[in-house]
């Protein structure tokens, strides 16, 4: 099976300063990729070049085997839907209309909403438990429910690939859980996922796979969640890890801080 999106040695320069370095990647339709590191080693970067927002400076970027660059934004826009980790917005628009903005790829110009457009919409607020927010401005929403309106405004488009930036960063606990669920339900739909997080444990616990960087550079290249060597998240995040098995099975970590005569021994 062809990946649905590919990286090959991207790397990403805003000015003088070079922000990737020859990151390599595959998505194929079905798969949850968790991606993690510090701050600034690249997570967001990454994905806004995967987006194709921010230009490679070098390297291939494929989506169903073709070129990014070289796609129609319409077209992208029918199989790839980016979340940003900003959320702001300063416009009065409501939830609905916000949500309904993600059916664009999908509808003919000046045609007016169908029966199909409606339900893509009505079943995003669903999923995303915004819709009993749908008629209130999104000026009005804590910073919490903008980003699951935002997600909302990304599942409506029914895209085949989807990248997420810290989704559940302003979230509470139950719908921060929510969010990981969802993506791992809709990659069980056949639908492939890359998500940036702090929330270690819970991609883990949720996602396939795990890529980790550190100063814009693959620390450790994608590989199943559950076989991260604990080792490699202490070289990366500077703690000590401990990991336990839950009542799964399932890996969880306890993180401790090291000692500062540790740190300066």
């Amino acid at each position: 099976m062809n990946p649905l999106l590919q990286a090959r040695n991207l790397c990403v320069a805003r000015g003088a300063c070079t922000l990737l370095h020859h990151v390599s990647l595959s998505l194929q339709p079905a798969d949850f990729l968790v991606i993690a590191g510090p701050n600034g080693s690249g997570k967001s970067t990454l994905l806004r070049a995967l987006a194709g927002i921010w230009p490679a400076a070098s390297g291939e970027l494929l989506l169903d085997g073709k070129p990014l660059s070289a796609s129609h934004r319409k077209d992208v826009a029918r199989l790839l839907s980016y979340v940003p980790q900003d959320t702001r917005m300063d416009f009065g628009f409501t939830v609905r209309e916000i949500v309904a903005m993600g059916r664009h790829p999908h509808v003919r110009r000046f045609a007016s909403e169908t029966r199909a457009d409606r339900h893509a919409v009505d079943e995003a607020m669903s999923l995303c438990d915004v819709i009993h927010l749908r008629h209130r401005t999104v000026n009005t929403l804590s910073g919490g429910e903008r980003q699951r309106v935002m997600i909302a405004r990304c599942l409506a488009a029914q895209p085949r690939c989807i990248l997420l930036d810290e989704p559940t960063a302003s979230l509470d606990l139950a719908h921060a859980l929510g969010i990981f669920q969802l993506a791992r339900d809709l990659a069980a739909q056949g639908c492939a996922i890359a998500m940036a997080t702090h929330d270690l444990n819970s991609g883990l616990r949720f996602a396939k796979s795990l890529l980790l960087l550190s100063e814009g550079r693959v620390a450790l290249p994608a590989q199943d969640a559950a076989t991260v060597p604990p080792a490699v998240l202490e070289a990366v995040f500077g703690v000590r890890a401990q990991q336990l098995l839950d009542a799964d099975g399932n890996p969880h970590y306890l993180f401790h801080r090291p000692s500062s005569a540790a740190t300066h021994g």
